[in-house]
């Protein structure tokens, strides 16, 4: 079941974006994206007996899944895209923007945009790696003969991205920015990444093994309910975030793996004071050593502020658009409670990428 919005008629973008609304389940509670807990995977999955409650199929430790934690209910990643894939989304207001309803297709690889985070993974111990995305994904047919991907399977595309890796832009810095190669299985829409371009190197890494994605969808875009996206507010958040960065942190990403408290809610910041505590409390936490979550989060936040600023609206209301879009702490969220709380304020989980 899937809460449909009224659509109207505005101008197609360039890539006509997938449509996205509010997932149900059949007693009409929303239901957010699940991936399994880091450290969990390699103790649990013996026992991990989890099934889509539409299709029957097994959900295992490497899958996603959409769930209903009122009711225990589950859809597989196949089925809560169906769901999702026809459906309008309604438009929404913050401060003073809104945002305008549009078409969509059932072409996500297309519509990877500045903003969204790719989930890479899971490994062997279940840990998810987020980089976040910088720019629009494009088809790259050059990188796929230069990487030798079987063109009859797969097909290549690329994006910029920006992440957190130990030691591999020197010791002070968890700034990583790339461009990221992925291919895609032609017949099941799987994307994995293969290698990744680094600008200082002039060369193309190829990845020892390639490692499937999921890719969370931000809900600034056109169609998706938020407000408008300020490309050029994004650009200064993500320089502002790499002047400031620190070397990762195996510290950090122990506490976020232990954190309890997964999501910020707006019930417990009732007044203009409070939420400006709250921003204090998050501009402390961004300084502190990240883990690979944390890149997509302080620049996000940070973005809510120059886009206020940029439309002269106060901090209060960027604080506001932080516990709507991005309500976790910097240095307390792990990349499988990122997917759970985001999920769960209008980002759409994808595991698969159109199959043509």
């Amino acid at each position: 079941m899937v809460r449909q919005g009224q659509l109207s008629a505005v101008p197609a973008p360039v890539f006509l974006p997938l449509k996205t609304t509010e997932l149900l389940c059949p007693r009409g509670h929303a239901m957010s994206a699940r991936v399994t807990r880091e450290m969990l995977r390699k103790w649990d999955s013996w026992r991990y007996e989890i099934k889509c409650d539409e299709c029957d199929r097994q959900i295992t430790t490497h899958d996603a899944r959409y769930t209903c934690t009122e009711c225990d209910y589950d859809f597989c990643m196949s089925c809560a895209e169906e769901q999702m894939r026809y459906c309008p989304a309604s438009p929404s207001k913050m401060g003073q923007q809104v945002m305008h309803p549009a078409m969509y297709s059932a072409r996500p690889v297309n519509i990877i945009q500045a903003g969204d985070i790719m989930m890479a993974g899971p490994d062997t111990w279940g840990i998810h790696h987020a980089m976040l995305v910088t720019g629009p994904m494009y088809r790259d047919p050059e990188a796929g003969k230069l990487l030798r991907i079987p063109g009859s399977a797969f097909d290549v595309w690329a994006c910029k991205t920006i992440e957190s890796t130990r030691a591999l832009q020197g010791e002070d810095t968890l700034w990583y920015p790339s461009t990221t190669f992925f291919k895609r299985n032609l017949n099941t829409g799987v994307v994995s990444i293969v290698a990744d371009f680094v600008a200082n190197d002039n060369a193309i890494e190829q990845a020892q093994r390639h490692v499937p994605c999921k890719v969370l969808l931000h809900p600034l875009r056109l169609g998706h309910g938020g407000p408008f996206f300020l490309q050029h507010c994004f650009e200064q958040a993500i320089q502002s975030s790499a002047e400031d960065s620190t070397r990762w942190s195996l510290r950090s990403a122990v506490k976020a793996i232990m954190a309890t408290k997964d999501t910020l809610h707006e019930d417990d910041y009732p007044d203009e004071l409070s939420r400006l505590q709250l921003l204090e409390e998050l501009k402390r936490r961004w300084t502190s050593r990240p883990i690979c979550s944390a890149v997509a989060i302080i620049v996000w936040q940070k973005y809510f502020g120059l886009a206020c600023e940029h439309n002269g609206l106060s901090q209060d209301i960027a604080v506001q658009c932080i516990l709507k879009w991005m309500p976790v702490l910097s240095d307390r969220t792990s990349p499988s409670a990122l997917v759970q709380s985001l999920t769960s304020r209008g980002w759409i989980l994808h595991e698969s990428f159109g199959a043509v």
